[in-house]
């Protein structure tokens, strides 16, 4: 699901790098409030650990793990895409 997000980025007018940005910086912050807000809506114990898969799981590390340097590849190829799409 990343990846294809990621690959969409084109038909959003985002460079890969942009939608990297996007997509770690929007995994940061959900991982690090998911918890306060769902506690805050009183779930507490067993319902909060049942609620775990949902935020925490391997699209979510990947998120996180996201560094601009892997797009060179990509990058290139989003930007010819771009290009054709916007012509």
């Amino acid at each position: 699901m990343l990846e294809l997000a990621l690959e969409a980025a084109i038909f959003f007018n985002l460079t890969t790098d942009a939608a990297r940005r996007l997509a770690r910086e929007m995994a940061r912050q959900i991982n690090a409030a998911w918890r306060d807000i769902i506690h805050d809506h009183g779930v507490t114990g067993a319902d909060m650990r049942s609620l775990e898969p949902t935020f925490e799981h391997e699209e979510m590390n990947g998120a996180l793990a996201l560094s601009l340097m892997q797009s060179d590849e990509n990058g290139a190829a989003s930007r010819a895409a771009r290009s054709d799409w916007t012509r």
